[in-house]
């Protein structure tokens, strides 16, 4: 055997032990700051528990804006969950109508339902994590976490030092309305071009899935309304230049035409110094906003929440 292939054998194999041990440290890093900075105020053990054995009449089910946004009381269910795609919202629904009572439905019906990166998106092992009886031994195993695995390997990477730091919640109250003018638009703007629906609506899968789970709802007795969440009069002024936002509204107004059912557009019922960013609503607002929609889909069970 020449020099120069144990030289490179030595090589590699220095290489790959080397990449090993980074590999082995960023995984151990990134498990302590998830379990330092996130689990003290993560809720996923009482959504589980909540999803697995609530009997509440009424529930709502979407992403960041419905969990965010709403507020679980005692005859109502906030079922959203951040980055929930239809098709996880469709395998939630189909589990929670096998338990029975469910007499009321508030059904996400923003334009993201439609954008790219939600079509895209690979979400069974959201559910199967939340029906099954163990949870991953590791935090970054988790679904809701994977995603942002990237997004936190590079915020430790610019500050180290928050691995070992106290964990500290953040402020609360900040409203988006403070921010100055033109980084309130850049922001929206940007926000808005990730939730552009795609342009076609008439050539995809999911707007048939949609209008299926509606038939479903129906079949089961379950009275439906279809929402459109609060958001910023800047994110509302960027998507009114996007046609395919436009387009979104139009086919949830058309299936709540063809359904009887209630179509509610209250992405300007709010002003800007209720939400946080160009589209959540701050949690102190989200008994207001869940109140709000229950007297608008529902106006027969107003106070029975």
């Amino acid at each position: 055997m020449s020099s120069s292939t144990s030289s490179f054998k030595a090589f590699l194999a220095a290489f790959g032990f080397a990449f090993a041990i980074l590999f082995a440290v960023s995984i151990v890093a990134t498990e302590t700051m998830l379990r330092r900075h996130i689990l003290p105020f993560d809720t996923h053990a009482d959504y589980k528990r909540r999803f697995l054995s609530s009997t509440a009449a009424t529930a709502a089910f979407g992403d960041s804006h419905v969990a965010n946004g709403l507020v679980s009381g005692q005859d109502f269910d906030n079922f959203g969950q951040a980055s929930d795609n239809l098709q996880t919202v469709i395998a939630k629904i189909e589990h929670r109508l096998q338990r029975g009572g469910l007499k009321r439905v508030i059904l996400q019906a923003d334009p993201q339902v439609f954008a790219p990166y939600r079509l895209k998106a690979e979400q069974a092992s959201r559910i199967a994590t939340l029906i099954g009886s163990d949870d991953p031994p590791l935090t970054i195993l988790r679904a809701e976490h994977r995603q942002y695995l990237m997004r936190y390997w590079w915020t430790a990477v610019k500050d180290p030092g928050l691995i070992f730091r106290e964990p500290a919640r953040a402020a609360t109250g900040v409203r988006f309305n403070i921010l100055p003018k033109a980084e309130q638009a850049r922001e929206a703007s940007l926000r808005v071009q990730l939730h552009a629906p795609v342009t076609d609506l008439a050539t995809i899968a999911a707007t048939g899935n949609f209008r299926n789970l509606v038939k479903q709802l129906q079949q089961f007795g379950v009275q439906t309304c279809l929402i459109a969440f609060p958001v910023s009069s800047a994110y509302r002024e960027a998507a009114a230049s996007i046609d395919s936002f436009g387009n979104a509204a139009r086919f949830f107004r058309e299936i709540a035409g063809t359904y009887g059912i209630r179509y509610a557009d209250l992405s300007g019922i709010f002003p800007d110094d209720y939400l946080g960013d160009p589209d959540h609503v701050l949690p102190e607002f989200a008994a207001k906003l869940r109140d709000e929609m229950i007297n608008t889909c529902f106006e027969q069970e107003k106070g029975k929440h």
